[in-house]
């Protein structure tokens, strides 16, 4: 089975996708989706990423991540 498939059939079963704990309401138990969003802003703050995921990169904003990471 698809890693999909797996995480869409724990879904059904009432289970958090990450830690398997009873969790109807969503996708993730809260203390799992903090740690998620902790993981996610630690990622872009490390990178220069800005905040919003919906706000397009400018070619600067693509040229400072790429310092960052030493490629440029």
């Amino acid at each position: 089975m698809k890693r999909q498939e797996l995480r869409a059939q724990r879904r059904h079963n009432g289970q958090c996708a990450d830690c398997g704990a009873r969790w109807k309401a969503t996708y993730r138990c809260p203390p799992c989706e903090q740690k998620k969003e902790q993981a996610r802003a630690r990622y872009r703050a490390k990178r220069g990423i800005p905040e919003s995921s919906t706000e397009p990169l400018t070619f600067d904003d693509f040229e400072r991540i790429e310092r960052a990471r030493g490629r440029l």
